[in-house]
């Protein structure tokens, strides 16, 4: 309602403001051409910070890498490996610089165990974090370059992988 000058949509329509740039740079945040971009709309009763959560995690998607010029051939290898006996989504990202954030994500009903294997030089320490980045406490277990863990039917569990 904030964009409507606190006016609600009477028709029901969304408006996005679509920007392919969300790095905070000193350069325009746009691009020539065509930009495809793809939406998941959660339709909700009332506010659900964990449903909402989960649903964007198992939303997004991972970067499509496209080599080019010269670059060497090598062979694809996982940074880290997800070992697990039911379908569980694993999601990466940088956190804090001398750390990952590694977000496993059940899309089932149950919970579910799982392994993670780290290459070498990651996983000196790892503990389960909030959304927020602080520890939450949850058990998680590191041993000989290996994560053990459990999580929650529908649930999100983050873990920060000290370097």
């Amino acid at each position: 309602t904030e964009a409507t000058g606190g006016r609600l949509i009477a028709d029901g329509a969304l408006g996005f403001w679509v920007m392919n740039n969300h790095w905070d740079v000193n350069f325009a945040a746009g691009q020539a051409g065509v930009v495809p971009f793809r939406f998941h709309l959660l339709p909700m009763a009332g506010p659900d910070r964990a449903a909402a959560t989960a649903f964007a995690q198992g939303a997004t998607t991972p970067p499509v890498i496209v080599r080019t010029g010269d670059a060497p051939e090598r062979a694809a290898a996982p940074l880290v490996e997800l070992v697990a006996e039911v379908p569980l989504d694993l999601r990466l990202r940088p956190f804090g610089g001398e750390a990952v954030l590694a977000s496993v994500v059940n899309r089932g009903e149950g919970e579910a165990d799982f392994a993670l294997r780290l290459p070498e030089g990651l996983g000196r320490r790892v503990v389960a974090v909030a959304a927020t980045g602080e520890e939450t406490g949850a058990e998680v277990r590191l041993a000989g370059g290996r994560i053990e863990g459990r999580v929650a039917g529908r649930g999100v569990l983050r873990l920060r992988i000290d370097r």
